[in-house]
């Protein structure tokens, strides 16, 4: 975990190098204190699947018809001018996680040194940059939708990172440009479908993401190269038994160990305070037995006063045709493997939604809106905790309608 020791590191020496500039400082501090949240109930037609949001363990559907856990939220956060250089932020958020609760997590905690005009120095924990949301993405009073498209957002469970990011503005033909460059590491659970297991996973990455702004117009590109490791105890009894038995490249291939993969990202958004559209593609090419999806969204929806009707098609494909069980189907651990391969790989899915806000006031917007879902044939799609009775070779369409109330304070 060269890599891990590296940021450490860094964090350690460049949060010493901003205290220090600090000394013999006058520090005047300024406090500003806000908030967000959502209010919200989700139902799911489908009695034999959990449509599950981020990394959660279960969702509406076959757990309970309907679920108020699945956007609602809330979140703090206090931001500190300690000087006209230095900055800090601290988020906490309550909202439904791994651990089937909603005990308050630290979503954000950094400081930021500003140390010339155009240079931005950012150390702590910090929301993952590589979507046009990413800054506020569980504040969803500023989106335009319940919530933003799974099939990109949740394609990458690493939803915030400890690192350090260096930023940096400059102006081109009217165009605002910011970079965005970067060391992280992201630590997580990822619970596997149908099963009480979950993969502890760790990802160290580098990226690059650069933003354009004019007018209306928000441009944004990212590349992030990084390496993943995944494992849980079952996990690792599976890939000894594969290997006992002398299945080596399976095991190679299934086990997620210092993988590497690069993340390709690019998105658009045009708002002008009547129409607005937007746009992402990501792809994430990788080796092994990885899931390697493209996916991406197109979205549109037009104000008339205080109401926004919206819709937004996504597709997330990633399906490997190599990455299938190469046991005989008379093996002891055949079943193993293609329960995992399955969960794990088979996502592909299309989803349409429609819907609308209305904005009451300055601080709360009501969203209602309707998810049109169609997993793929023998696909998991975005589901979890599938019953005996769940038709994988010809799953229909399932809907999933929801009423949300965002807020700000």
């Amino acid at each position: 975990m060269n890599l891990d020791l590296n940021i450490k590191s860094l964090s350690i020496v460049f949060s010493g190098m901003i205290l220090a500039g600090l000394s013999g400082l006058s520090v005047a501090m300024d406090f500003y204190f806000s908030g967000f949240g959502t209010i919200g109930v989700s139902c799911f037609s489908n009695d034999d699947a959990d449509f599950r949001r981020d990394d959660v363990p279960k969702g509406p559907g076959r757990t309970h018809r309907c679920s108020g856990e699945l956007d609602s939220k809330l979140g703090i956060q206090g931001d500190w001018q300690l000087t006209d250089e230095l900055a800090g932020s601290l988020q906490a958020t309550a909202i439904h996680n791994t651990d089937d609760n909603f005990e308050p997590q630290l979503t954000m905690a950094n400081l930021r040194w500003e140390f010339t005009d155009d240079w931005k120095l950012r150390v702590g924990r910090m929301q993952n940059p590589n979507f046009l949301y990413s800054e506020y993405r569980n504040v969803t009073y500023a989106q335009p939708w319940a919530r933003p498209p799974g099939e990109v957002y949740n394609m990458l469970p690493t939803f915030l990172h400890d690192g350090i990011e260096l930023l940096h503005t400059s102006q081109v033909k009217g165009w605002k440009l910011e970079y965005h460059m970067g060391l992280a590491q992201s630590d997580f659970n990822f619970p596997l479908s149908n099963t009480a297991q979950s993969l502890d996973v760790t990802i160290q990455t580098s990226y690059l993401n650069i933003t354009a702004e004019k007018g209306p117009w928000l441009l944004k590109a990212g590349v992030a190269p990084s390496r993943a490791d995944a494992s849980s105890p079952m996990v690792e009894m599976l890939l000894a038994g594969l290997r006992g038995s002398g299945e080596f490249t399976l095991a190679n291939d299934i086990e997620i160990k210092d993988k590497p993969y690069t993340l390709y990202s690019a998105g658009f958004s045009y708002d002008d305070g009547i129409w607005i559209f937007g746009g992402e593609l990501l792809t994430r090419p990788t080796e092994g037995f990885v899931q390697q999806p493209t996916t991406g969204y197109l979205m549109a929806g037009k104000r008339f006063g205080p109401w926004m009707p919206y819709a937004s098609v996504a597709r997330l494909t990633g399906r490997q045709d190599d990455a299938r069980n190469t046991l005989p189907a008379a093996h002891p651990m055949f079943a193993q493997v293609e329960g995992l391969l399955s969960s794990t790989h088979d996502l592909d899915r299309t989803t349409l939604s429609v819907g609308f806000s209305r904005e009451l006031t300055d601080q709360f917007i009501l969203k209602v809106q309707a998810d049109f879902i169609k997993p793929d044939q023998n696909s998991f799609g975005d589901y979890i905790n599938h019953s005996a009775n769940y038709d994988f070779a010809d799953p229909g369409v399932d809907t999933l309608f929801t009423v949300n109330l965002d807020f700000v304070f």
